[in-house]
Parts: structure tokens; C-alpha cells; sequence
């Protein structure tokens, strides 16, 4: 799927990513979202909401929460601590700046193959 490059494939690998009954699949499915396959940064950057609000879920297991951080920081470059909060506040003031910087970019760029 992650060669597709397409929306829907990117929200189907999102819901492998929180709903697969293996540990080792949704591992792979949240590597795929952050930064394997043909996905646009753009495209990644969508994800970055789901990703902070599945990190704030306190039902959300410690495994899950770890991969949501290390995805939020593969798909936007950005260093932050491992709290939702944190990254709730990145994105309130600067998501947007980086939705556009990814959006100017060429389409080429995929995080995977930079």
C-alpha cells in the first residue's frame, strides 16, 4: 500500500496502524505512514492530527503513544517532547506554516526517498 501514494491508501494504512491485532504489523503500517513508500510530505501531514490525538488518548497503549511521537517527528522534522501537549501547541502555531512548505514542495520529495 505504501507504494500507491494515494489518500486513501494513506488512511487505510491509519487504521492498520491502530487497529491490527499484530504489534508487528501496525509497526510497519505507522513506518509507512511517517516515512516509507511514495506519500507526499503533504500528504503525511494530514496524518499529523490523528497522530496527536491517538497520543493524547489515554487508552492509547505506551507502544502506540512511542510510534505516534516518532511518526510526528519523521513526518513534520521537527524535535519536540513526547507529550501530546507538546505537540498539540506545535501544531496550533505552526502546522500550517509547515502544511504550506510541504504543499510549495516539489512533488518528488517523499519523506522515505529524500
Amino acid at each position: 500500500m505504501r507504494y500507491l501514494g494515494t489518500d486513501e491508501a494513506l488512511n487505510e494504512l491509519f487504521e492498520i496502524f491502530t487497529h491490527d491485532s499484530s504489534n508487528a504489523v501496525r509497526n510497519r503500517a505507522g513506518c509507512n505512514i511517517s516515512d516509507c513508500g511514495n506519500f507526499m510530505r503533504k500528504q503525511r501531514m494530514r496524518m499529523v492530527p490523528r497522530l496527536i490525538a491517538l497520543a493524547d488518548d489515554e487508552h492509547t497503549s505506551g507502544q502506540m503513544r512511542v510510534w505516534s511521537f516518532m511518526a510526528l517527528s519523521e513526518i513534520t522534522d521537527v524535535s519536540l517532547p513526547s507529550t501530546a501537549s507538546a505537540w498539540q501547541d506545535w501544531y496550533a502555531h505552526h502546522g500550517a506554516d509547515k502544511a504550506e512548505e510541504f504543499e510549495q514542495s516539489d512533488w518528488w520529495k517523499v519523506r522515505g526517498d529524500e
